[in-house]
Order: structure tokens, then C-alpha cells, then sequence
């Protein structure tokens, strides 16, 4: 279960009713997931982290736990296209580890 999403593009935030930005803009986009699905993301070896980035061509960062946390903060940066498809590349994968 995702807890949060945060979008920013790199001129300024776009979010509610507010247009995206272009598809060459780069933005960056952040997500809370529970610090148990984490691994989900990484995978053995950090080969599913590794696939998301290649496949995608978004950078994507896992933040270290915080004391007391119950979440991760997920970073993913690069175009609206990019991004777009490491977020859902990302879905896919918590998806399929609830199964």
C-alpha cells in the first residue's frame, strides 16, 4: 500500500488541477512505501531496483529506514515518460509481492 506521492517538476510543483510539465522536463516524484515491501523494490541482489532503472531510464533511490519509521521514502527522477514508467514498473512489483 502506498502512502503518499509527491510530484515536483524541476521549475516548480505540479499537482491538483495544475497542468504536468512537458514530456523533456525533468521531474522528480517521491513515494512512502511500507518499510516491509521495500525489498519488494530492490529485489535479491538489488536486480529489481536495477531492471526499474534500466527499463525505465528514471533514477530511483530508496531512502535508509528511519528510527521509528514505518515507511520508505522512494525518490524517482527523470523525464514524465520516464518517471511515469518506474512508478508503474513499481506498482507492478508491490502488486505482485502482496499476492
Amino acid at each position: 500500500m502506498l502512502i503518499a506521492i509527491r510530484a515536483q517538476a524541476a521549475y516548480g510543483a505540479y499537482a491538483g488541477g495544475a497542468a504536468a510539465p512537458s514530456g523533456g522536463a525533468t521531474v522528480t516524484q517521491q513515494i512512502l512505501v511500507p518499510k516491509d515491501m521495500a525489498g519488494a523494490i530492490i529485489g535479491k541482489g538489488g536486480g529489481k531496483i536495477n531492471e526499474i532503472r534500466t527499463r525505465s531510464g528514471a533514477q530511483v533511490k530508496i531512502d535508509d529506514p528511519q528510527p521509528g519509521a514505518n515507511e520508505r521514502l522512494v525518490t524517482i527522477t527523470g523525464t514524465v515518460q520516464a518517471s511515469q514508467a518506474a512508478l508503474y514498473m513499481i506498482y507492478e512489483r508491490l502488486q505482485e509481492e502482496r499476492r
